[in-house]
């Protein structure tokens, strides 16, 4: 199926996300590691590598296409952002990049990763996002439990 080695090459690779491979693009060496998160309609992995090729020469940097995206296999339901966070907490493992991750989303994206740091906090050292929506808490108990990453304090790049 799809590698579970560290993918310290610059090819891109399918990698285990745990219900199917997703292609997966690990670059350079350090801590913490990059982890571009694209929009809501993915795109190449070169749309975001553009900027990972500048930032890789100080920092381990991830580029992927999640499930049903470009050469990503289909993912099952749902499709919202717990999963898709939780598969790539999943992939990101499978391929050996540990923690720390400073997260970078653009759109969409910048939803997936605020849901990542909610749900992994210990693993995330930074969020940045791009052209991202607010996120909505439709139970205030639930937006207490956030606070760390609050949508109102990501940086817009």
């Amino acid at each position: 199926m799809a590698s579970t080695a560290c993918l310290l090459d610059t090819r891109p690779q399918m990698v285990d996300a745990g219900a199917y491979p997703v292609l997966m693009l690990v670059e350079g060496k350090g801590s913490p590691a990059v982890v571009f998160i694209s929009g809501g309609f993915g795109g190449p992995l070169d749309a975001d590598n553009k900027v990972s090729l500048k930032v890789r020469k100080f920092v381990r940097t991830v580029v992927y296409q999640r499930g049903g995206i470009g050469k990503s296999e289909p993912a099952p339901p749902p499709r919202d952002s717990k999963h898709v966070a939780s598969e790539l907490h999943t992939a990101l493992r499978n391929a050996g990049v540990a923690p720390p991750y400073i997260l970078v989303g653009a759109s969409l994206g910048g939803i997936h990763a605020r849901v990542f740091a909610h749900m992994y906090p210990a693993d995330v050292a930074g969020l940045a996002c791009r052209a991202t929506g607010s996120v909505v808490h439709p139970d205030p108990a639930q937006a207490g439990s956030a606070s760390r990453w609050n949508p109102t304090s990501s940086v817009e790049i």
